[in-house]
């Protein structure tokens, strides 16, 4: 009998986590359900977790998901130097996730961990436009997180060429390139 009462409270602490970490965006208060939902799918399946404020570290995430093409997470972990991890899936962003296609795992040099943080830097203070309606058949969705300071920031944009804020695109694009992932010509939208 207590083997039993044993995997049955194994099974519902087990069941409780799952559910816990459904939901990889708890201090994003902003984002609609059906959006918290499909972005998590996809941080799921690769393998990542919350983001929540952070005192003694930064972390830059972006999530990128690609109508047609895989989707591509870039995580870059700040303390005593800039570890990245990327991942790319082998689903497609706007429907499935698929599972982990291939990974990346590489320190950044100090000069380009100072280039990234200035670029953070010059990026962070970004706002959304507000009551801009966009009409988008298909595209993509560019998620961009950032956690530091105790501080935790979240933006949703279309694709850099569609953000006013040439600081905040030119950091897009950067966390692209920092996956080292090749993306072919006219995969970049």
């Amino acid at each position: 009998m207590p083997f039993r009462l044993s995997i049955t409270a194994s099974l519902v602490f087990l069941t409780a986590c799952v559910a816990f970490t459904r939901d990889k965006f708890p201090s994003w208060t902003d984002l609609s359900d059906f959006e918290r939902e499909w972005y998590s799918k996809h941080l799921i399946a690769a393998r990542e977790r919350p983001l929540f404020p952070q005192t003694d570290s930064r972390t830059i995430r972006l999530t990128w998901l690609r109508t047609f093409h895989n989707p591509i997470v870039v995580r870059i972990d700040c303390a005593e130097e800039c570890a990245v991890n990327a991942v790319r899936l082998s689903g497609a962003g706007g429907y499935k996730p698929g599972h982990i296609a291939e990974k990346t795992s590489y320190i950044l040099t100090p000069t380009s961990a100072e280039a990234l943080q200035d670029q953070v830097a010059d990026a962070r203070d970004y706002q959304s436009p507000e009551n801009i309606e966009f009409v988008v058949l298909d595209g993509a969705r560019w998620i961009l997180e950032l956690s530091e300071n105790g501080d935790y920031k979240a933006w949703t944009t279309y694709g850099p060429g569609l953000v006013s804020n040439e600081a905040f695109s030119k950091l897009l694009y950067t966390l692209v390139e920092m996956s080292k992932f090749e993306i072919a010509e006219g995969e970049t939208y």
